[in-house]
Order: C-alpha cells, then structure tokens, then sequence
C-alpha cells in the first residue's frame, strides 16, 4: 500500500535520498527560499522528484529552521545533507540559483512522521530474512 500526499501541505522536493537520510527519525535538508514558506512545528509533504521519478515520500515536520550564508556551509553540514563535501553541495545550489553567493540558506531539521525509518526497514528486511531461511529449511 503506497502512501498517499496531503494536498493542503506545503512540499519539500528532494532530487534523491541522498545518503538515504529519508530514512532516518530526522533529517535535515539545505533549502534556499523565502523563509516565511519554513514554519516551525508544520507539516510537509516530502517528494522526490527528478527525471526518472515524481514521488511523493511521505510526511515530516519541520522542528528547527536556521539561516546561514552560503560561505559558511561547512564540509560537516553538507555531508549530513547529501552525503558529500561542500564543494558538491554549493554545486548543487548553484544550479538553482546562479548568484547563491549572496544569498541566505536554511537549514531545515524535520522529524520523519509516516514514511520508514531505517529501524522499521531492518525490522522488515530481518523478518523477511527470517522467512526465508525458514522455507529453505523446509
């Protein structure tokens, strides 16, 4: 059964999963936008969304907003957005927004609410493997 979107919430689009952080109790994305579209305590319909795929993830609530500068995105920072250096996140903003330099990033903490963490995932995969070797004992 897949999971079905809230229209009425505002959407985070994600290009992948990067370093599957989806799947963590909470996440953070760099986001570049206008801050009043970040609420505190909201609700977000969380998607992925690229050339190959328009998903939707599930929901999250947005816990924590902080504004920085893009100078002072650290190597920290980005490998806890997408699993990699800075250098490959500014790159990535920089497809956004050509003149990022001078703008104000967010940094958004959200608490994954209905799509599977990590443990309910390993929790699944480990009955099914349980399963399995059930059957070829049989």
């Amino acid at each position: 059964m897949s999971l079905q979107p809230f229209p009425h919430l505002r959407r985070i689009d994600f290009t992948d999963n990067w370093n599957s952080k989806l799947f963590c109790e909470y996440f953070i994305s760099v986001q570049y936008g206008d801050p009043s579209y970040f609420v505190e305590n909201e609700y977000y319909s969380i998607w992925i969304r690229n050339e190959m795929q328009n998903e939707y993830f599930g929901r999250a609530r947005l816990t924590k907003m902080n504004a920085i500068k893009y100078q002072d995105i650290s190597d920290t920072l980005a490998y806890l957005a997408i699993g990699a250096c800075s250098d490959v996140l500014k790159t990535q903003l920089d497809k956004v927004k050509p003149d990022m330099e001078s703008a104000t990033l967010y940094v958004l903490t959200f608490q994954n609410i209905d799509f599977p963490t990590k443990a309910k995932l390993n929790a699944l995969l480990g009955h099914k493997r349980n399963m399995q070797l059930e059957l070829e004992s049989v």
